[in-house]
This record gives structure tokens, C-alpha cells and sequence, in this order.
């Protein structure tokens, strides 16, 4: 079934939208980019860890930071990727 499936992604991203190599090539990155970013964790939560209040509090501080930088740095890339593309076009 997995082998299914891989094939049907294969064959809808090469086919599926038949859009000028350039811009295909921009919605691939940004297909892309949105998958690493749903990887993303917005709690520092260990299963089973316990903690104190404070030591909770800097560890969802740490991982709001990080959280941000990953979003401000995802928003970067897919503005250039937009704007290179156009140019490109």
C-alpha cells in the first residue's frame, strides 16, 4: 500500500499541475517548506517528565523563541522563492 502511494505522489507531483517549469519548481519549494514547518513542535513537553513551574515556563520560553525564528525564517524563504520566481517569469 505504501508503494501506492509513493507511486501516486510521484506521478501528481511531476503531472498534476502543468504550469511553466518555473513556477512549478516554486510550489515544490513551498510544498516543501510547509511540510518541515508542520514538523515543528509549539510545547517542550517531554512524555512522562516532571517539572517545576518555573523550569516549565523557561522551557516554553526557549521553544516560543525557536517557534518564531523557525516561522520568521519559513515567511523569509517563501517571499524570496515568490519573488525570484516572478522575476524569473
Amino acid at each position: 500500500m505504501a508503494r501506492k502511494f509513493a507511486i501516486a505522489r510521484e506521478v501528481l507531483t511531476k503531472h498534476l499541475f502543468m504550469l511553466h517549469p518555473v513556477f512549478r519548481e516554486a510550489m515544490l519549494r513551498v510544498k516543501h517548506a510547509c511540510d518541515e514547518l508542520s514538523k515543528l513542535r509549539l510545547h517542550a513537553m517531554l512524555p512522562g517528565a516532571l517539572c517545576t513551574l518555573p523550569d516549565l515556563v523557561d522551557r516554553q520560553r526557549t521553544q516560543r523563541d525557536m517557534a518564531l525564528r523557525v516561522l520568521s525564517d519559513f515567511s523569509r524563504s517563501i517571499v524570496h522563492t515568490a519573488q525570484v520566481r516572478r522575476a524569473a517569469s
